[in-house]
């Protein structure tokens, strides 16, 4: 398993609360992989941002622009964190009015 598919488990599908990933229109058991496949891609197109380090690693943000499946827009502020021995985790993922 690799780094992206270690931090995008099934557990991403109750980060995100019912009512907005339902407004998304993620709302089936499976809807989680294709936010996940969102989340993937726009991780790619938007800058992250460093917001501290500690002894459990380096703490980031990026706020993005994720598509649900009715085609609706929403601006998604994503945390992760890179580890010492170089592992990456996403944190969380919510709506963010920006």
């Amino acid at each position: 398993m690799n780094d992206r598919e270690y931090f995008l488990t099934t557990s991403l599908s109750y980060q995100l609360q019912a009512a907005r990933r339902e407004l998304a229109g993620f709302r089936s058991g499976e809807a989680w992989q294709k936010m996940r496949a969102e989340i993937l891609k726009a991780a790619q197109k938007y800058p992250a941002t460093l917001r501290g380090a500690s002894v459990h690693g380096s703490s980031y943000s990026q706020d993005v622009i994720l598509y649900g499946l009715k085609g609706n827009s929403a601006n998604v502020q994503i945390g992760w964190i890179v580890h010492p021995d170089g592992t990456l985790h996403l944190v969380t993922a919510h709506m963010e009015d920006l």
